[in-house]
């Protein structure tokens, strides 16, 4: 394909973004579609982590290394807690276990973060833009199906900065619940993949629990 045939995008998130830099560092012209009004949409300003263990370079540096900046919010997790109903672990590192992000579409959000970047590079973003996937260059509209459920709530708070995983099926059927503070602010929520039904009450269990 040559560099001045314009790439079509299907999707707005994460990795619709993330292949639109790319594509504008190499010098092709782009054009995301994105059905929303704004990026990260789905999102409620809540943390989320970036997984820094199963590789030796650190994941910050690894996006770097693709061209991405991280003019985004990101605080490391040092030290990452594990409760089961009968018993607890601690474990601190001196390299981060991962780091905290925000998704949404304010100003230090990761999706915001990205959209400037690829509207600084040029590219052409459209929201609102109805766009056939069979037409798309490359479709990033995530998965058509849920594999898991999340339920959960953010909010303003004095506790201490905490990154914490809770493994209980009465919390989260067969799956486990999470709390992330951080700069005063919390993001809990607990994520299941059977019996979705019960969303609402295991998140009020989950908040008892807490």
């Amino acid at each position: 394909m040559s560099p001045s045939e314009r790439i079509s995008i299907a999707g707005a998130g994460l990795a619709g973004l993330t292949a639109a830099i790319t594509l504008a560092h190499a010098g092709y012209p782009v054009v995301v579609h994105e059905r929303q009004q704004d990026v990260g949409l789905r999102f409620c300003e809540d943390y989320q982590a970036l997984e820094n263990w199963t590789s030796e370079e650190d994941v910050l540096d690894t996006i770097r290394r693709l061209g991405i900046q991280t003019d985004f919010y990101y605080r490391p997790i040092n030290r990452l807690s594990s409760y089961s109903p009968h018993s607890a672990a601690h474990v601190t590192v001196a390299e981060p276990h991962g780091y905290l992000i925000r998704r949404g579409c304010r100003s230090g959000s990761v999706d915001s973060a990205l959209k400037h970047q690829a509207l600084d590079l040029g590219v052409d973003v459209r929201f609102e833009s109805s766009f056939k996937e069979t037409e798309a260059d490359i479709v990033a509209t995530g998965p058509r199906h849920a594999c898991a459920i999340a339920v959960g709530c953010v909010f303003d708070t004095d506790l201490a900065e905490c990154a914490a995983v809770l493994l209980d099926d009465r919390l989260a059927q067969k799956g486990y619940a999470y709390l992330l503070v951080a700069d005063g602010r919390g993001t809990l929520a607990t994520v299941f993949y059977d019996r979705s039904s019960e969303g609402k009450a295991c998140l009020e269990r989950t908040t008892r629990r807490v």
